[in-house]
């Protein structure tokens, strides 16, 4: 072969390799990559790399799971991400493939597990000085609950109600709420507040008026252990019961007296305050016949 034709050979095979990129090494075309999934609820939210796709083409994204029953949903995204709202407590794969890219093969996998959505309409039913009872709407997909005061390990119930025992009058507490489904569990409720009761004995009244002494009764607590009774604000005795017998006053004499509910290290508010006054002495009178019937 002449010069020239070595030339034109050289510049012709240059022609080629510009303008054929086929003619150029081979490079190897990429596939989907699946990189996170996050879960909040029921809720997923996959996120995947992959090469630009042409106009008009798609990615395919493939949920399945095999128990409790069998399930599979392909849903189409023209992005890198897509969420999806699924059976709560169930462990699940993804995949995602786009037919527009290594002839439509299936990407890497990833495993995920769905948790329950947080449960509804929590209220406090019940409260009294030393207990609270909460309860809210069933959650059908779970087996049962765990309940959490003031961020302590939590408690497990069947259940959607809880009763809080043991408590102190004033006490001001923070609970939550977490539905559990086996193994699995779900979202938990933001903490609410609640608090005991503070309010003190009532009904408070005397009988059996003396000149010198009273009985004091009164509608007590429950769960207290004892009363202190009070006389114009200063203590005066301490009673088991819900009475009182006060001794050891003068004649015509007049007091107020309440009485406050004593639980462990901690005491409720005051009853009511009644003004008491103890009857006149009556002397008799020298020299006053005594009349008898006969």
């Amino acid at each position: 072969m002449k010069y020239s034709e070595k030339v034109i050979a050289a510049t012709l095979a240059a022609v080629l390799f510009n303008f054929f990129p086929a003619a150029q090494a081979a490079t190897p075309v990429k596939k989907a990559q699946v990189l996170s999934v996050s879960v909040v609820g029921k809720e997923a939210t996959v996120k995947w790399s992959a090469p630009k796709l042409p106009k008009g083409a798609f990615f395919e994204v493939e949920f399945s799971s095999a128990f409790p029953v069998p399930f599979t949903r392909i849903l189409r995204s023209a992005t890198h991400s897509i969420t999806n709202s699924l059976n709560p407590y169930t462990k699940y794969k993804v995949r995602v493939k786009s037919k527009a890219l290594n002839k439509g093969k299936w990407s890497n996998s990833k495993e995920f597990i769905t948790s329950g959505d947080p449960v509804n309409n929590v209220s406090i039913v019940n409260t009294t000085h030393t207990s609270v009872e909460v309860a809210w709407e069933e959650d059908v997909a779970a087996t049962g609950y765990e309940v959490t005061f003031n961020k302590g390990i939590p408690k497990r119930t069947e259940t959607p109600s809880f009763t809080f025992t043991g408590l102190k009058p004033g006490v001001v507490g923070q609970f939550s709420i977490r539905p559990v489904s086996g193994i699995y569990k779900g979202e938990a409720t933001p903490f609410f507040e609640f608090s005991t009761l503070t309010s003190g004995p009532t009904l408070l009244k005397s009988s059996q008026i003396t000149t010198n002494s009273f009985l004091l009764e009164w509608v007590g607590v429950e769960g207290a252990t004892a009363y202190n009774v009070y006389k114009n604000d200063v203590f005066l005795a301490s009673s088991k019961t819900t009475s009182y017998t006060v001794k050891s006053l003068a004649p015509d004499f007049a007091a107020d007296y309440w009485v406050e509910a004593v639980f462990t290290g901690v005491v409720t508010e005051a009853s009511e305050k009644i003004n008491v006054k103890t009857l006149q002495e009556v002397l008799a009178v020298p020299g006053t016949p005594v009349v008898s019937s006969i």
